[in-house]
């Protein structure tokens, strides 16, 4: 379930320049994320990777784990094993659908974190459907528009990691200490949530059938909230 293979972004492409001159110049974690999001948005690959089959196939399974994790969760040890049954079966259909790239394990990565957040909850001593029902979202779409979210947080995570380490080390900056790159990483990646917001709302009443278009609208979101970029929703 890991996300450790990655690749630095594209030296030929400007999009993907600029945000790589932004994330070397100090600015904000909302600046960052802007470059970051229009670069990709642009960019055919990751545009393609994120509304793939393989993508909606996650935000699918988020919205069955609503009603299925119980069952799970009444059948196994605990949480986590309940999560890695259920994600074992997941990888299975993304791989499956196609197109997902190195955006699959960073869905796969969302989806668990969601689903554990609520599977946690749920204490040993009581019968596991009935707190799975308590402690999850309120409905299935609101657990899609959950993965959205951190979905979206783990996109913008590996985007800044995957550049920041050669540019730390870049002899023309001031190299940065790990608990620094940790922290400019958490903080793009909670901008990351803040722009899913309306990509939310599109999944809250549409369901994760709107996956393709929430994304889409969602990185439009982030890139609008710095007035830079047309929105193309």
């Amino acid at each position: 379930m890991g996300t450790s293979t990655s690749r630095s972004s594209p030296r030929g492409s400007l999009r993907w320049g600029a945000a790589r001159a932004v994330l070397a110049s100090n600015a904000t974690p909302e600046r960052i994320l802007t470059e970051l999001f229009q670069a990709a948005r642009g960019d055919d690959e990751w545009l393609l990777m994120l509304t793939s089959p393989a993508l909606n196939s996650y935000a699918t399974a988020a919205h069955r784990a609503w009603s299925e994790m119980g069952d799970l969760l009444s059948e196994e040890a605990g949480p986590a094993q309940a999560v890695r049954i259920y994600i074992d079966k997941v990888r299975a259909d993304g791989l499956e659908a196609g197109g997902g790239g190195v955006a699959l394990p960073l869905a796969e990565r969302a989806l668990s974190r969601v689903l554990f957040a609520a599977a946690r909850q749920v204490p040993d001593d009581v019968d596991a459907a009935d707190a799975w029902r308590a402690a999850r979202s309120v409905s299935a779409e609101s657990m899609v528009a959950e993965f959205l979210g951190e979905a979206l947080r783990q996109v913008a995570h590996y985007l800044v990691s995957r550049d920041l380490p050669a540019i730390a080390l870049a002899r023309d900056r001031v190299q940065i200490t790990a608990g620094e790159a940790n922290d400019l990483t958490n903080s793009v990646g909670a901008v990351a949530v803040e722009s899913a917001a309306a990509g939310k709302n599109m999944l809250l009443e549409q369901g994760s059938s709107a996956w393709p278009q929430a994304v889409r609208v969602s990185l439009s979101a982030a890139i609008r909230s710095q007035g830079d970029g047309p929105d193309d929703a």
